[in-house]
């Protein structure tokens, strides 16, 4: 439903092509769509080309950015059981096609993330936050991960490449200590 509404606003727009990474041209980049299964919100995300001298796009226009609001605003209820709760759009101009943090960011309604709940912690998670699509098969890999790792009271815990540190924090109700290490550039 969401992919599909998304592709209307695409379609009335024939000026503005998807990015093509192996041209580097384009202007629409990334549909995101982030679903919690606990807590039933929904994060929305627009990533589209930032202008450069290879790929002269133009700016979002405020008509695209009121179409996206009248189709996906907060408080939007999709298929009686999710409802969103962040709407922004994303510029971006790396050649890969996706995007990073740095980017220009811009909040079209709602917050700029949404709630998670896993191993009964709660997490915010924005568009550049990795974090776990399938939560519900990340709690009982966790439980075999800590059965086979043996990991007791005793256990100092390093977590290597973090992120969010969703592994780190979910085992630490296990682990004597948990030490998480990110790098970000």
């Amino acid at each position: 439903m969401i992919a599909r509404q998304f592709e209307e606003i695409v379609l009335e727009h024939p000026e503005l092509a998807p990015f093509d990474k192996w041209r580097g041209q384009g202007f629409w980049r990334i549909l995101l769509y982030r679903e919690s299964k606990v807590t039933k919100q929904v994060l929305i995300c627009v990533v589209v080309s930032k202008a450069t001298e290879s790929n002269p796009v133009p700016v979002i226009s405020e008509e695209i950015k009121q179409k996206l609001v009248s189709k996906f605003a907060e408080g939007t209820v999709i298929n009686d059981k999710l409802t969103i709760k962040s709407l922004s759009v994303i510029t971006a101009d790396d050649l890969s096609g996706g995007y990073k943090e740095g980017d220009e960011w811009q909040i079209l309604s709602g917050v700029g993330h949404y709630e998670e709940l896993l191993c009964g912690l709660k997490f915010t998670v924005s568009p550049f936050a990795f974090f776990q699509v399938n939560t519900l098969v990340f709690e009982k890999m966790l439980a075999l991960i800590t059965n086979f790792a043996g990991i007791d009271s005793s256990t100092v815990l390093f977590d290597i490449c973090c992120g969010t540190g969703a592994i780190g924090l979910c085992l630490s109700k296990e682990a004597k200590r948990v030490i998480g290490v990110e790098l970000i550039e």
